[in-house]
Parts: structure tokens; sequence; C-alpha cells
């Protein structure tokens, strides 16, 4: 009776444990998927010069996906802007597709779908995470705490140099770019490298890093550094009017972030990293050469929020250095007061959570470089945000 009894139980425990080391092998040869869907899709209408324009306002989709293992996950992400109806201006400096800096390259501008972001990577937890591809560089992760703004943002520093992306020379959406990013308490660093090109005999075509420091709970402080390589016998040469040496980018952001209140301000200069078209007559010809110049920025972003209404005042200051660039004939390819500065007034109010109605008033006291004034423009329009998060378990393939 008891060797039957002891028989029993033995058998009952060997298949006890053989369950559980299934289980627990199923459990090793399985990840975590997670796939995340989402879209932002806005439009306004803008009064400005005494038109009306239906305009599209940078709508974009974009799909996240995470592969998560013990230690490690793999990710990618993919963003293509939406172009949904057509408009003759723009405002929104974030809605540059273009490229290249000296030579604009512009592909995707009347294009239904065009490339914002794409990019692979794996995150090593405490070691930090390693991305590849079109990514936002670290130089804005300084910038980005102005831009902001619904329509007028971005407009105060060099992140859009020359009415681009700023993908080129890594202040942007960073083309063909490394970046190791990684958090210890408070401090968060970023660094980065591109791989673009094969023309300015470098082994990598620029470099940045980013320091922020979070401190006393809704502070945070910040800095970002970011160098980029041109063809040296574009600078020795003197091939292009103002360039002098490679682009050099510097900024410094200061933010305080409540659950209601958020104020940003961020000051930034760059040497060489800028560019405009200029005027000069050669040969009774009119001609429009590229200008290179110097230049110092300012933005301010202010937010306070009150049930469902949002109060907004933003400030875009940039000033180019351009009174010495003259051409070998002695004339001034660009105007006396060529800068930006904008006031920017603006409210959202939100119904709903994922969508909302905006409204920004921008007045002007900047000029182009051809000392066009710019325009004092009044935008009212929709935003709406959807996304959702989808996790399963797959089986390892190995």
């Amino acid at each position: 009776m008891h060797l039957r009894t002891f028989s029993i139980t033995l058998i009952a425990l060997l298949f006890f444990c053989n369950l559980k080391a299934q289980e627990k092998t199923k459990k090793s040869d399985t990840l975590q998927l997670i796939v995340k869907p989402y879209g932002s899709f806005r439009g306004h209408m803008a009064v400005f010069e005494r038109e009306l324009e239906f305009q599209e306002n940078a709508s974009r989709i974009g799909l996240n996906i995470d592969i998560k293992a013990k230690g490690v996950t793999f990710f990618m992400g993919s963003e293509l802007q939406l172009k949904m109806f057509k408009g003759n201006l723009g405002f929104n400096a974030d809605a540059n597709l273009s490229g290249g800096f000296l030579v604009a390259d512009s592909p995707q501008s009347e294009q239904v779908f065009g490339s914002r972001l794409g990019y692979l990577g794996f995150d090593l937890k405490q070691y930090g995470k390693f991305t590849f591809g079109k990514q936002w560089s670290v130089f804005y992760d300084v910038t980005g705490l102005t831009d902001c703004l619904n329509v007028f943002g971005g407009r105060g520093s060099p992140t859009y140099y020359g009415g681009t992306d700023g993908g080129t020379l890594g202040t942007g959406r960073a083309d063909q770019a490394f970046v190791y990013r990684n958090s210890l308490g408070p401090v968060s660093l970023g660094l980065q490298i591109q791989a673009r090109s094969a023309t300015n005999n470098k082994f990598f075509d620029s470099y940045g890093a980013s320091l922020r420091i979070k401190f006393l709970k809704h502070f945070l402080i910040s800095g970002a550094y970011n160098k980029a390589y041109l063809n040296e016998t574009l600078i020795e040469d003197h091939l292009v009017l103002g360039l002098e040496g490679q682009p050099q980018y510097y900024a410094f952001g200061l933010q305080y972030k409540d659950k209601k209140l958020q104020l940003a301000a961020v000051l930034s200069h760059q040497n060489n990293g800028d560019l405009t078209h200029g005027v000069l007559i050669v040969d009774s010809e009119i001609t429009s050469p590229s200008v290179v110049f110097d230049a110092t920025g300012f933005e301010f972003y202010g937010r306070y929020q009150y049930h469902s209404a949002i109060f907004i005042v933003g400030y875009n200051l940039y000033n180019p250095e351009t009174q010495e660039i003259s051409a070998p004939d002695g004339q001034k390819p660009v105007v006396d007061g060529f800068k930006i500065e904008d006031f920017i007034l603006g409210a959202e109010y939100r119904p709903l959570k994922r969508a909302y109605f905006y409204s920004e008033y921008r007045i002007s006291n900047g000029r182009s470089s051809l000392g066009v004034k710019d325009y004092d423009v009044f935008t009212i329009g929709i935003r709406i945000n959807i996304e959702k998060t989808y996790k399963t378990k797959i089986k390892k393939l190995i």
C-alpha cells in the first residue's frame, strides 16, 4: 500500500516537473513583439497679404516595431510625410523635406508621400541605445525644446538651415546617422556621427553631442554641439560667397515643465552653417548666387493649459551676420536688415484627447535676403492624432 502510494506520488511529481520544464522552455523560446502604428493629420486656413489659402501642415504617418528579448530590444521606425492637399505656400519649417547644403536636393517636394524618418537600432538598457539611419539629431535634443508650435516653430535656430530638413549636416532629421543615447539618473547623453559622403576625404561627415540635465523636479538644462565637413576645395578656393570654414553649430536650452505650464528658451549660434540666395549683377545680367553666413538665434516657447483650452506664446529671432560678405568686385549680395523675427500668439481647444482645433497668429518683423518683408499670418486649423499599440508573443527562429 505504501509502495503504491509512493509510486503514484513520484509519477505525479515527475509529470508536474516535466510540465514546468516545458513551460520554462516555451517562455525562453518566445519574444515579445510590439507594433505601434500612428498618424498625425493637420491642416489649416492661412490668411496673409489679403489672401486666403488652405494649407497642408506636415501631416505624417508612421510605424514603430520593437522585438524584446532578455537584456536587449531590437527596434525600427519609419515615418512618412503625407501631403493631403496642395498649397502654394507653407509656413511650417518642420515640413521641409529637401536636403543638401550648397546644392539643394528636393526630389520629394511634390510627392504625396515623403520620407521623414527611417531607422534601425537596438537598446541594451543600462548600456544605452544605438540607432542607425535617418533620425532626429542630438542637436535637436536641445533646439526641439522650443520647436513646439503648431505652425511657426523652428525659425529662430539653424535646425532647418537653408529651408531643408537639416539632414545633410546633421542638425535636424539627420541623414545616415549613427546615434548613441544613454541616461544615468537626471543626466542624458547623446553622441552622433554621420556617414553619408565620400567626397570630403573624411572617415565620417559630421559629429555631434548633447547633454541634458534635469534638476529641481521641473527644470531641464541642455547643451549641444555639431560639426560637419564639406569638401576642403570649396573653402580653400573661395568657391562659395561667405564660406570661410567648416560648419559648426552650438545650442543651449532651458526648460520648465509641469502639468499646466511649460516654458522653454534656446540660444544658438552657427558658423558657416546656413545659406541663402543673394543678388549680383554680372555683365549686365542678374545672378542669384548661394551665400553662406554665420548667425545667432533665440527662441522662446510658452504654454499654459486651463481645462480644455491651451494658450501659447512664441518668439523667433535669427540674426545673420552678412555685413562683411561681398563679391570680388565689391558688390554686396545680401541686403542690410536680413533677419527673422516673429512674435507668435496661439491657442488650442481640445474637446477630445486625440483631436483639437488650433490657431496661431504670427507678427513678423523680419526681411528676406532680398529685402522682402516677411508676411504677417493668421492660421486656424484642425489636428487629429491617432496611435495604437499591439503586443504579442512570437517564437525565436533559432
